[in-house]
């Protein structure tokens, strides 16, 4: 039988392993709140996929896809019922303000995302204080990037998980392969 500490553990080291935080530990941690609401899981993850696309492409160049970061990224609709994304990307050799600049020429060169973006380098705690979220409905797509200090972003992207089921449900999580259909 399973103990909401063995689900925990569990997941941990699936994401853990899915970055590949063993041979690199420079996280990244990206929040999306799309401008028009999404009806289902299925149009958050093509519009997420789309955007990140464009982003990794100005970041590792035209043959990104081959070999993009290691992502996990999930898609939840959290307390507002509004859908939004959470990713971890490892950077690996990258750094925050390669990001930046990455970021920022994606929103100049691919106008049509309505993409805008906040870049902060503050510590996962400080971020994970609540906020006003429920009013806030942006006019473009919101990108906020953070730099990761230490582990809790995984029991962050993992709340909505029921940890005391038998059986845990990731039919909102997928990995770099699955979002960008490298596998």
């Amino acid at each position: 039988m399973f103990t909401p500490q063995i689900h925990k553990a569990t997941i941990t080291q699936f994401l853990q392993n899915s970055l590949y935080t063993q041979s690199c530990d420079n996280l990244a941690f990206c929040t999306i709140h799309f401008n028009k609401p999404k009806k289902d899981v299925y149009s958050a993850k093509e519009t997420a996929r789309n955007i990140y696309s464009r982003v990794l492409n100005q970041l590792q160049g035209k043959y990104w896809h081959k070999h993009p970061l290691p992502s996990i990224t999930i898609i939840e609709h959290g307390k507002t019922n509004v859908f939004h994304v959470h990713s971890i990307f490892n950077l690996c050799e990258y750094s925050l303000s390669t990001l930046d600049i990455a970021l920022s020429k994606t929103c100049h060169v691919f106008p049509y995302l309505n993409l805008t973006y906040d870049m902060q380098y503050t510590l996962f705690e400080d971020f994970c204080v609540p906020h006003n979220i429920r009013n806030f409905s942006p006019v473009m797509n919101h990108l906020l990037v953070r730099q990761v200090f230490n582990q809790d972003v995984f029991n962050y992207v993992t709340k909505e998980y029921n940890l005391n089921s038998n059986k845990i449900d990731f039919a909102n999580l997928w990995t770099s392969e699955m979002l960008f259909k490298l596998s």
